[in-house]
C-alpha cells in the first residue's frame, strides 16, 4: 500500500502537461462533420455496395464452375486420345505378328 501512494506521488510530480489546442480546432471540427454525407446516402452507398458484392461473388462461383467444366473436358479428352493411342498399338502389334516368322538362328542345329 505505502508503494502505491510513492507511486501515485511521482506520477502527479511528473505528470506530462498536455498540449494547448490549437484555437480553431472546435471550427475545424464542426467543418468536417458538415462536410460528411447526410445519413440516408450512406446508407444507399453501403446497398449499392453490397450489391457489388454479391454480383462479385457470383461471378466467381459462375468462374470456378466454367473452369471446372473446361478440366471435365480436357480430362476426357485426354483419356479418349489416351485410348485410341493404346488401340493403335494394339492393332499394330497384332498386325505385325502376323507376318512375324520364326526363324531359328543357331547354327550348331544344321547338319
Amino acid at each position: 500500500m505505502n508503494d502505491d501512494r510513492d507511486l501515485v506521488r511521482f506520477l502527479q510530480h511528473h505528470k506530462p502537461m498536455p498540449p494547448p489546442a490549437p484555437a480553431n480546432a472546435e471550427v475545424r471540427l464542426m467543418a468536417a462533420v458538415a462536410a460528411l454525407p447526410p445519413p440516408w446516402q450512406a446508407r444507399l452507398t453501403s446497398r449499392l455496395s453490397l450489391g457489388a458484392m454479391a454480383g462479385l461473388l457470383l461471378a466467381t462461383l459462375a468462374t470456378g464452375w466454367w473452369v471446372c467444366q473446361r478440366r471435365a473436358i480436357a480430362l476426357a479428352e485426354s483419356k479418349r486420345l489416351e485410348n485410341a493411342i493404346l488401340e493403335e498399338w494394339s492393332a499394330s502389334l497384332s498386325f505385325a505378328e502376323t507376318f512375324y516368322v520364326d526363324v531359328d538362328f543357331d547354327r550348331s542345329e544344321r547338319p
